[in-house]
């Protein structure tokens, strides 16, 4: 800030305070703020001085709290809303502490008019946006011309379905600068040719058929073993039962195995998805608490309770099924071991006397 504005600032940010200690008896609803506002200009932090004069016209709207505003801003260089905040303060009439300080104001704002230059952009298309160092200033068609910061200013000008227009123009202090901006539409993109066409399916005939295969003729039987005259025993023959249970016994068990793998994996990524929601949730750019009821807030924490549930129903699932694979694996019937067999037969021997006698397994 220059040095002359900083310390006509000061001096009177003191002459302020002393007049507001004499209107003390005048109790506004700004009083707290301002004076506080005050101390922290005169130990130096302009910048929260400035919060304390914002806190205070955000409650009252006073022309008081305006033009502490002002000069705070005007403390820290921040000449055009210095400016603007000035006028607004001058503009209102009838109010006894502006009217008792208006000389003072007055000197103040023609230190800050100082830096101030003005800039008249011309051309352009109705409804481009003028910015000035990167911030918004005015909508073509403008109304008049716009304030600016003495010195070097970047000016750009731009448009929907035009190409945006950057230029450096240096703003002299006090006078009136014109720049005239002819804006160019955007080259139209060719819409994407659409893909080719695929290929047309040759169906082929299908192949004949192979020959049917010849069949040999059944071997003759064979001959029947000669049965022995006396047959005293024959155990009868023992059959292991058949494997088609245990085979879909198992075949239920693996189906079951891939159940819990699936739900296993599903409250997994829900417990991953959960995680998620709760760090949008928490999140310091959108500063929200627990009974904070923006939709960016509590839709988040309504995200991660949803994802949460289905986090443990996977897992009991998972489990579930998990011990009825087990299970079904444990009782499945084994495969079928050989048949075996026990006789015991006796017939007449060589010759035609005797008794001969066989065990057989």
């Amino acid at each position: 800030m220059d040095p002359r504005a900083r310390r006509s600032a000061l001096l009177l940010a003191a002459a302020f305070a002393f007049h507001e200690g004499v209107a003390a008896a005048q109790t506004s609803c700004d009083d707290e703020a301002v004076r506080a506002g005050n101390e922290l200009r005169r130990s130096g932090n302009d910048d929260a001085a400035l919060s304390e004069f914002r806190r205070a016209w955000e409650a009252c709207h006073t022309p008081r709290a305006r033009a502490q505003m002002a000069l705070a801003e005007a403390a820290l260089g921040r000449w055009i809303e210095a400016d603007e905040h000035f006028g607004e303060t001058l503009a209102s009439g009838g109010d006894p502490w502006i009217e008792r300080n208006r000389r003072s104001l007055e000197a103040v704002r023609a230190q800050v008019a100082e830096h101030i230059g003005y800039l008249e952009p011309r051309g352009g298309v109705p409804g481009a946006e003028v910015l000035i160092d990167g911030r918004p200033a005015g909508t073509m068609p403008l109304s008049g011309p716009l304030r600016a910061v003495a010195g070097t200013a970047s000016v750009t000008v731009r448009a929907p379905g035009y190409l945006p227009i950057t230029r450096s123009t240096v703003i002299t202090a006090g006078q009136l600068v014109r720049e005239s901006f002819e804006m160019v539409r955007e080259p139209e993109v060719a819409p994407p040719a659409p893909p080719p066409a695929p290929p047309p399916v040759v169906r082929s005939e299908p192949p004949p058929p192979p020959p049917a295969p010849t069949r040999s003729p059944p071997p003759a039987p064979l001959a029947a073993p000669a049965r022995p005259a006396v047959e005293v025993f024959r155990a009868p023959e023992f059959r292991a039962p058949s494997d088609s249970t245990g085979s879909l016994q198992r075949s239920l068990g693996w189906v079951a195995a891939g159940g819990a793998l699936l739900a296993l994996g599903g409250g997994v990524w829900a417990l991953a998805a959960r995680e998620s929601a709760l760090q949008d949730h928490n999140n310091p750019a959108l500063a929200c608490t627990v009974n904070d009821q923006r939709t960016v807030c509590y839709e988040a924490l309504d995200t991660a309770d949803g994802l949460q549930t289905l986090a443990i129903a996977g897992f009991v699932g998972g489990g579930a099924l998990a011990v009825t694979s087990l299970v079904l694996f444990l009782t499945a019937p084994s495969s079928p071991r050989p048949t075996s067999s026990a006789g015991l037969g006796c017939g007449r021997g060589p010759g035609t006397v005797g008794l001969t006698c066989s065990l057989a397994f």
